[in-house]
């Protein structure tokens, strides 16, 4: 069995269901923890195209003019953005007309793109943009996410337990008691179990087990009674004395006619 009489089947119950509880939550977290990721890369990238393009078409005139106050309005605008870590314009000879840093390392979502100006009959190359996009702020994003989804899991695992103790206390309570009458009856040699409901399908078969164990005890009972009856009036009828002793001596009965000697 393995089982030790002294454990509690409140404890048991609830260490099984803390356990799934916490299998099936750390599941959930990863599985969500990696679809959120995903998806906020996703995002991340969206934005990236969209930033290049944004920047793209309105830098097309004022790099074609060499208009720098214009290029430098346009790009400080956009550099603060929290997620843009890196900005460069040139003009069509390569040189910067516009350079902002705010991040280095690999960790970056990177665009470039040529900047045309459109004329009447040819497209015309007037520059070129690059943009690097920073993964911490969708880093910490996702942390605190995750922080967050696992203290509303702990505070549900807290509930859960309270909820669980509570409630097998409570539907417990009824069934046990009826069955710890139920035992006590049977110490003090009453194996009457009318009225000893027990709730709950679950204990029910062995309510129906304990009766039908009832009447076979009582029917043994009846069984050795009538057998000692037939004993007893047999060794009064015999004219023979009959003395009964035990392993030590001691009487354990006798006849009339051995009682009459």
């Amino acid at each position: 069995s393995g089982l030790s009489p002294n454990q509690s089947i409140t404890r048991r119950l609830t260490a099984s269901l803390v356990v799934a509880v916490l299998v099936v939550s750390a599941i959930a977290v990863t599985a969500m923890y990696a679809v959120i990721s995903r998806n906020s890369g996703e995002a991340l990238e969206r934005k990236a195209d969209e930033t290049i393009a944004y920047l793209v078409g309105t830098l097309e005139i004022p790099v074609w003019q060499f208009d720098e106050d214009a290029v430098n309005t346009i790009a400080m605008a956009v550099s603060n953005d929290e997620s843009i870590a890196r900005l460069i314009i040139r003009g069509e000879s390569g040189s910067v007309i516009y350079s902002r840093e705010k991040e280095q390392g690999d960790d970056l979502t990177n665009r470039s793109a040529k900047i045309f100006h459109k004329g009447w009959n040819r497209e015309e190359l007037v520059g070129e943009v690059s943009v690097s996009l920073s993964k911490k702020v969708q880093k910490a994003s996702n942390r605190q996410l995750l922080f967050f989804s696992t203290l509303i899991i702990f505070l549900i695992l807290i509930s859960v337990v309270v909820v669980t103790v509570v409630s097998i206390r409570t539907s417990l309570s009824k069934p046990l008691t009826s069955l710890n009458e139920i035992a006590n009856r049977f110490a003090s040699g009453r194996y009457d179990t009318a009225g000893q409901i027990l709730p709950y399908v679950e204990f029910q078969s062995f309510g129906r087990a304990l009766a039908e164990m009832a009447k076979k005890i009582e029917g043994q009972i009846r069984t050795i009674q009538q057998a000692e009856t037939r004993y007893r009036s047999l060794i009064r009828k015999v004219q023979t004395a009959i003395v009964l002793h035990d392993g030590e001596g001691r009487l354990l009965d006798s006849n009339p006619l051995a009682q009459n000697q």
